[in-house]
């Protein structure tokens, strides 16, 4: 599996959140922009703090770290991680809504936050390769705010759910999350590959999502971008091949934070030509 092909959030071991994150969630996003007559809608709530009413795509920066625990263990402090994403989200006919983003994303030390292309791994001190990601992801909700699974010519999906939760309000604050859940069998043992950089047979994924805005922003009807901020949170099995952590029984998690931007120019400078240096093509041909 490509490393360009890897989902920060549901395809572990194949980011690939691996198959891809476009071969299990595939499907064509249409371009109309979403309706703002129902305030009360969590769709339209989402959407607005996800991506914008006017159909051109959300652009979030996010910072945080990546976890590693045994079975056994405590967790352990891995990597920090900066990324920046983008992200159109669109309204069906049916009332379902489709999303789409692309991102990529970067490993560096956890206390120095130096960019790392080697790696001791602290959990088996082996010598390793982070593969920095660039990855896509495509999902589809229908009306009732549950993401419709696609066919798996693979065979390999044992189960997939998601769901959009309905809008939480206190005060002047909102809050709307997204919850995704995978199970999947990796592909088959390759003899000509290190055995350390192939896992267990089964892989799960669990991606929890909060985005948080004001309620004031999010009723004005007339406002196709409004601020929102976000958590994010994992707990999946395995490890990424490139950890080579073999069949260790345990796994991952990442704990990021971040916001959403007005234009490209608000990504923090280091990040943004950090993109521009590996991946020069990515802000302005991200393909979503």
């Amino acid at each position: 599996m490509s490393h360009r092909k890897l989902s920060r959030r549901l395809l572990i071991g194949a980011m690939p959140y691996l198959g891809t994150a476009t071969t299990v969630f595939g499907s064509a996003l249409l371009s109309r922009p979403v309706s703002a007559e129902t305030p009360s809608d969590p769709l339209r709530i989402y959407t607005q703090l996800r991506g914008r009413l006017d159909g051109e795509p959300g652009l979030w920066w996010y910072t945080g770290r990546l976890w590693g625990k045994r079975v056994t263990d405590v967790s352990v402090r891995l990597f920090h991680v900066d990324g920046f994403s983008f992200n159109r989200v669109t309204l069906r006919d049916d009332g379902g809504i489709d999303q789409e983003m692309a991102e990529v994303g970067f490993w560096r030390d956890p206390n120095t936050k130096e960019l790392l292309d080697e790696w001791i791994n602290p959990l088996n001190g082996l010598r390793c390769l982070p593969i920095h990601y660039r990855s896509k992801q495509i999902l589809t909700f229908g009306p009732n705010g549950h993401l419709t699974a696609p066919k798996d010519p693979s065979g390999r999906r044992l189960r997939l759910e998601g769901w959009i939760s309905p809008a939480v309000f206190n005060g002047s604050l909102v809050w709307s999350s997204e919850s995704l859940i995978v199970k999947r069998l990796r592909p088959d043992p390759d003899s000509n590959q290190d055995p350390l950089t192939q896992g267990a047979t089964i892989s799960t994924q669990t991606s929890l999502v909060t985005y948080t805005g004001r309620a004031d922003d999010i009723a004005n009807p007339d406002a196709p971008w409004v601020p929102c901020s976000m958590n994010y949170h994992s707990l999946n099995s395995g490890w990424y091949p490139w950890m080579r952590m073999g069949q260790e029984m345990g796994g991952i998690s990442f704990d990021l934070f971040g916001r959403k931007l007005v234009k490209l120019e608000d990504i923090p400078a280091r990040l943004r030509n950090l993109i521009d240096l590996r991946y020069p093509d990515f802000l302005h041909e991200p393909g979503v």
